[in-house]
């Protein structure tokens, strides 16, 4: 089975901002329902600030300024335009409550999108909603993050938020959409801690050959009994998905990845829904793939045409086409009684039956389980159609279903176990072990990673069942050390460990060999403890292995990471430019005579090495680049970590001021 060398890139890239807003060095403006748009927008102040978002957007901001919006809720459709700015509001609130005395809301009265951006920026503590008023066509999503024109990466940050799309004939538009706008621009966008709600479309959607989208701790909500789908994956896109959670209120389908190219990494993450979790499609030349880590999909009552927890189905008819799909440590779950005439499957591979295209699964230390409730024994856990194969290791499951040529590992071989896996309570959802289970301590050790931890957060490779040794459980939960004083105490290891889904590992579809790292380390609250002082006396090395001193001045770059890995630190000085086409250039008398617009220009000071251990990580920092000291100026730190297997982070920036004594 063949996975596709583009999925590492995306993984290592998905969560990369390639680039940065310049907001940090850029001005600050201010909108308040208090405001007046004749205003100076300089101040939060009544007296101040302006009424009207898209007037600051359009006329007063500038490329890499912030605009600051007070609670409440703006009746306007806001577009960006050809700029990168940073939109903050005063608060989300929750998926389900508004304050509009601390909470922000963009919701135009017309059919439009409540917040377009098209060349990159931040969106951070607000709550957009698109447009429903009729008699348009289409819903208005809540959000579009996409490109225009030519150019390199565009990068996105999108962080406390709720976005829902319009609503129109009883449906709602997606919730948000990042696309390339036909550009084929590289589109990076990282979306954290947010809540997409969606009906009859999609909470997120991600669309184009060079788009690509980080998730992590996010939430996707359906609003009604609509056939739906919470994450969208199409035309060549792809998605890392990190400890978040697709809810299981209404029939939907949870995650569908289709088209050649399109790719997902499921990370520590629920799927949990009534109908379908997971779709991988494909019918023309290429490869759609997905990768499950330590994740739960879940189909607690099967709806619809297809009740499995993951459907693979190829259509191709002709050579080229390709699926795969890979597990590690997770739990594939199918409960409840289908549609009449339906057979209960727990995993389908539907191959096409055509030479030369394929349908491939490789499954290590995983649960499949089919469970119908109706007494009605048409269930199988793992399904194979039309030359489909599936390869199954260390993994539970019982009832095998093969037909026209496809192929499954036989249960019970390959150190599979079959039988009831002793869920601790499956007829209320609860999929975790109970402590007699016979997957306790029975996953196959090789393929955990360092550091791995379960969907719930506790540690693999423990010894579960007290015989001191540790071993990784089968399935998405970890059963708890009950033999503390063997000492095994979360001794051997995994691999997706920490926020963001970083320390995870995708899977390369081999028998029986470990699963590569495909996926980054997470960097979080990277900052200064000062971000303001003077360069103090002491060189700050410039390498890792390079001596040392801690400054008595000068300041300390601080962030947590996922896994160990080599953190670099781009340090680079702000100065004054003026608008050349895209460009910020050197100010030049050409410039001034033609009324430039100001902006900010960077320029590479230098880069600081360190290793980086899992966890709290503080290097002090004396203001200086080795024995060189930075001249007084403003400046920007984006840091960028590269773990053991090569994969590299998401950038994330911070800045500080280096002044005279």
């Amino acid at each position: 089975m063949r996975t596709s060398g583009r999925i590492a890139v995306v993984l290592a890239t998905a969560l990369g901002m390639l680039c940065a807003p310049s907001a940090a060095f850029a001005a600050d403006w201010h909108v308040s329902k208090a405001g007046d748009d004749m205003n100076s927008c300089s101040s939060p102040a009544p007296t101040d600030a302006c009424l009207t978002i898209q007037h600051v957007a359009g006329a007063v901001a500038n490329d890499g300024d912030t605009v600051h919006i007070g609670p409440g809720i703006y009746a306007e459709a806001v577009s960006a335009a050809g700029k990168q700015l940073t939109f903050l509001g005063a608060g989300q609130g929750t998926p389900d409550s508004f304050n509009s005395s601390t909470d922000t809301l963009i919701r135009p009265t017309s059919n439009d999108v409540a917040l377009r951006m098209m060349s990159g920026g931040t969106v951070r503590s607000l709550r957009v909603e698109g447009g429903s008023s009729p008699p348009a066509v289409d819903n208005a999503p809540g959000m579009l993050l996409s490109a225009v024109g030519a150019g390199g990466p565009i990068p996105y940050s999108v962080s406390d938020v709720v976005a829902t799309g319009g609503m129109k004939g009883g449906l709602s538009a997606d919730g948000i959409v990042v696309n390339d706008g036909g550009t084929g621009r590289f589109v990076r966008t990282s979306i954290a801690d947010t809540a997409a709600r969606y009906l009859g479309a999609a909470g997120i959607n991600v669309f184009g050959a060079n788009v690509s989208a980080a998730i992590t701790r996010t939430t996707l909500i359906p609003l009604a009994t609509q056939k739906q789908v919470a994450l969208l994956l199409a035309g060549g896109a792809s998605a890392t998905m990190a400890e978040s959670t697709v809810s299981d209120n209404f029939p939907t389908t949870g995650i569908s990845v289709s088209d050649p190219g399109s790719s997902l990494g499921l990370v520590r993450s629920t799927v949990r829904v009534q109908g379908l979790p997971l779709l991988v499609a494909n019918a023309a030349a290429g490869t759609a793939q997905a990768i499950a880590l330590d994740s739960e999909l879940a189909d607690i009552n099967p709806v619809g045409t297809f009740p499995e927890a993951v459907l693979l189905r190829n259509t191709a008819v002709a050579a080229g086409a390709h699926i795969t799909f890979a597990a590690r440590g997770s739990t594939l779950v199918s409960r409840g009684a289908p549609p009449a005439n339906q057979t209960l499957g727990g995993l389908l591979l539907a191959g096409p039956g055509v030479p030369g295209s394929t349908v491939d699964a490789t499954l290590q230390n995983s649960v499949v389980r089919a469970e119908r409730t109706d007494g009605d024994p048409a269930h199988f856990d793992v399904g194979a159609a039309n030359q489909a194969s599936a390869t199954l290791d260390h993994s539970s499951y019982t009832d095998v279903l093969t037909q026209a040529g496809g192929a499954v590992t036989p249960p019970g071989t390959a150190g599979g176990v079959t039988g009831n896996p002793g869920f601790a309570a499956a007829a209320s959802g609860d999929f975790s072990l109970s402590a007699g289970s016979p997957l306790v301590d029975r996953g196959d050790p090789a393929v955990a990673g360092p550091n791995e931890l379960d969907l719930a957060g506790a540690p693999r490779s423990v010894d579960g069942d007290g015989d001191c040794a540790a071993a990784p459980d089968i399935g998405a939960f970890e059963r708890p050390d009950v033999h503390a004083s063997c000492g095994s105490g979360g001794g051997g290891g995994g691999g997706s460990s920490g926020a963001g889904g970083g320390g995870g590992s995708a899977a390369t579809p081999t028998t029986g060999g470990p699963l590569a790292d495909l996926v980054p380390a997470s960097v979080s609250g990277f900052g200064l403890e000062r971000k303001r002082f003077a360069v103090a006396r002491g060189p700050t090395a410039v390498s890792a292995a390079s001596r040392r001193r801690q400054a008595p001045r000068g300041s300390a770059f601080k962030y947590a990471i996922s896994e160990p890995a080599t953190a670099q630190i781009a340090i680079d000085r702000a100065s004054a430019g003026l608008r050349s086409g895209r460009r910020c250039a050197k100010p030049s008398r050409a410039l001034r005579r033609r009324h430039a617009r100001r902006c900010t220009r960077y320029a590479r000071a230098g880069t600081l090495v360190r290793a980086a251990a899992q966890g709290a990580n503080r290097h002090p920092f004396t203001g200086r680049i080795g024995r060189r000291a930075l001249k007084p100026a403003r400046y920007r730190a984006t840091i960028t970590t590269t773990d053991i297997a090569g994969n590299v982070s998401s950038a994330s920036t911070a800045a500080f001021r280096v002044v005279r004594r």
